[in-house]
């Protein structure tokens, strides 16, 4: 089973492919637009999920989750002040085992090619470069 804490990690939009992993947010160019009405929808079609709390009064207060026994996640929703308004990233927090969140992200990439794992360091991670120090 993995931890994920508050703010630790996140999904987040990036370019279609990064570097050499874990790339550095800080230098990213070409970043994906993705409304964020259709990552909420990814979100909740992801098999278990339900929304916790809606959109009201703005996306920021939007949140996801998963519970399955003692695994649990919670997705959060934070914006980029364009025009019109995009996803920014969603923080994920809670315990599960690592397939459950990499069956996530995939489910989730598979529909937006351009979404990555951040974590405070604000490096962006791969698959690999994700699991790697999780699985050990």
């Amino acid at each position: 089973m993995i931890q994920l804490a508050d703010d630790d990690w996140a999904f987040i939009p990036g370019p279609r492919e990064i570097p050499e992993p874990p790339a550095s947010s800080a230098a990213l160019q070409d970043v994906a637009v993705f409304p964020p009405e259709a990552i909420a929808q990814a979100f909740l079609s992801h098999p278990g999920f339900i929304l916790v709390h809606d959109a009201v009064p703005s996306w920021w207060q939007w949140q996801t989750g998963w519970e399955r026994s003692q695994s649990f996640l919670l997705v959060g929703m934070t914006l980029f002040e364009t025009d019109p308004v995009s996803w920014g990233g969603s923080h994920v927090s809670g315990a599960c085992e690592l397939d459950n969140l990499l069956s996530l992200w995939h489910a989730l990439r598979a529909q937006f090619p351009a979404i990555w794992l951040h974590n405070r360091a604000c490096e962006i991670h791969t698959r690999e470069s994700f699991t790697h120090p999780m699985a050990s």
